[in-house]
């Protein structure tokens, strides 16, 4: 049986799988998808070492802010991804399997919620890829993970009555018994 590591591993095979034809197909936009191919393969990597870090029980403590001390500025990136939500499925349908795919893993998964829970830097490598398939992980399939329980003293709303059967029209109830209809004259005899 794969542990979490190895489905997050083939979820994001199956994605590279699809960019990596397009790569060849498109050369005016090759360096963007290289750039995103191999982003993905560092996410990949990432999340796998964090994991086995988890699993043996090696993470490191987390730590607040420190008060006092300032970030060091990185220069710019050279390329970035894009900002708009659902872009890689906008940008390319054969990607929408995906964002079904990762859907389900956060929906299904137990293991995934308490490894998130120790390990909050992983959600920071989930969250571009939630951005670019358009999945909210707090609500994957549009409803909260969570259902809130009814309180035992809630009663059940009584069921509806059936729909009364709708009246019988006079044509219909002279049909059924075996009366004549006349239906209309379109042609004269005459």
């Amino acid at each position: 049986m794969r542990n979490l590591a190895e489905h997050f591993a083939l979820y994001l095979f199956h994605l590279k799988a699809v960019i990596a034809p397009r790569r060849h197909m498109k050369k005016e936009r090759f360096d963007f998808l290289a750039f995103l191919w191999h982003r993905l393969w560092s996410i990949e990597k990432r999340f796998a070492k964090l994991y086995a870090r988890w699993k043996n029980g090696t993470l490191p403590k987390q730590r607040g802010p420190r008060p006092g001390r300032t970030r060091k500025t990185r220069p710019a990136p050279a390329m970035r991804l894009p900002a708009g939500r659902m872009w890689l499925i906008k940008d390319m349908q054969e990607t929408a399997f995906a964002g079904s795919q990762l859907r389900h893993l956060i929906a299904t998964t137990p293991e995934l919620h308490e490894f998130l829970k120790a390990a909050p830097q992983a959600r920071r490598l989930l969250n571009p890829i939630c951005h670019m398939l358009g999945v909210d992980f707090e609500k994957p399939y549009g409803v909260p993970l969570v259902i809130p329980v009814a309180s035992p003293e809630a009663q059940p709303e009584p069921a509806a009555a059936p729909p009364a059967e709708p009246p019988v029209r006079a044509e219909a109830s002279a049909h059924s018994a075996g009366g004549a209809l006349n239906p209309p004259l379109v042609f004269s005899t005459a």
